[in-house]
C-alpha cells in the first residue's frame, strides 16, 4: 500500500474520530444542561423536552417489541406492521404526556371535558384521515384506470401485491399530516406529494424487476 493511501486513511479516521467525539459531547451536554436546569426552563420548553423524551422512549420500545416477532410474520405483513407500529409509538408519544398532565392535574370537571374533547378529535381525524387515503388512492391508480392489463398483470405478481402494501403504508404516513392540514389548498398537495409517488413507485416497479 502506498504511504499517500495511509496518510489519507489516517487523516479520515482522524476526521471522523473528531466528529464522534463532538457529536457525543453535545449529546451529553444537552442532557446535562436540561437535567441540571430544568426547573429554570420555561413551561414551553420543558414541555418540548418532556415531549422528546416520550416519543423516544415509545418508539425504542417499539422497535424493540417488533424485533421479538419480525422474523415470525410473514413478508407482506412485514412491510406493513412495523411501519404502523413504529408510527403509533411515534404519535403516542407525542400526545402521552399533555394528556397524562391534564388527566391527572386537572379537576374532575376538566377531566371530563378532556375526554369527551378527545373523542370528538379523534373521531374528525378519522374522518379527515379517511377522506386523505380516498383522495390519495385516487391519485394513484389513475394509470391502472387507463390500462386495465397493468392492474391485472400487477395482481398476479406477489412483488408487485408487496409494492401496493408500500404505498398503502406511504399514505398512512401522509394520513396525520392531512387531517392536521388547515385548508384545501395544503390538503391537495400532501395529497398530491403521496399520492403520486405511490403511483410512480407501483407503476414502474414491475419494470424495475
Amino acid at each position: 500500500m502506498k504511504p499517500d493511501d495511509d496518510d489519507k486513511r489516517l487523516k479520515r479516521r482522524k476526521s471522523l474520530r473528531e466528529r464522534w467525539e463532538g457529536f457525543c459531547s453535545r449529546l451529553i451536554g444537552d442532557y446535562y444542561h436540561v437535567t441540571r436546569n430544568f426547573d429554570q426552563l420555561s413551561t414551553a420548553e420543558q414541555d418540548r423536552y418532556v415531549e422528546r423524551f416520550s416519543i423516544t422512549i415509545c418508539v425504542g420500545f417499539a422497535c424493540v417489541l417488533s424485533s421479538f416477532f419480525y422474523w415470525f410474520l410473514p413478508p407482506l405483513f412485514r412491510v406493513l406492521v412495523v411501519p404502523i407500529l413504529i408510527g403509533a409509538a411515534w404519535w403516542a408519544g407525542a400526545k402521552l404526556p399533555k394528556a397524562l398532565n391534564r388527566f391527572y392535574l386537572g379537576s374532575p370537571s376538566e377531566r371530563e371535558t378532556f375526554i369527551q374533547q378527545l373523542h370528538v378529535v379523534e373521531f374528525f381525524q378519522l374522518i379527515e384521515a379517511v377522506k386523505f387515503s380516498v383522495l390519495s388512492f385516487c391519485f394513484a391508480l389513475i394509470p391502472f384506470a387507463m390500462n386495465r392489463e397493468l392492474l391485472e398483470h400487477c395482481m398476479e405478481s406477489p412483488e408487485i401485491r408487496t409494492l401496493f402494501l408500500c404505498m398503502l403504508i406511504w399514505n398512512l404516513v401522509g394520513a396525520p399530516l392531512f387531517a392536521q392540514a388547515k385548508n384545501g389548498k395544503a390538503r391537495l398537495i400532501i395529497s398530491l406529494v403521496f399520492g403520486v409517488p405511490a403511483a410512480t413507485v407501483t407503476v414502474w416497479g414491475p419494470l424495475l424487476m
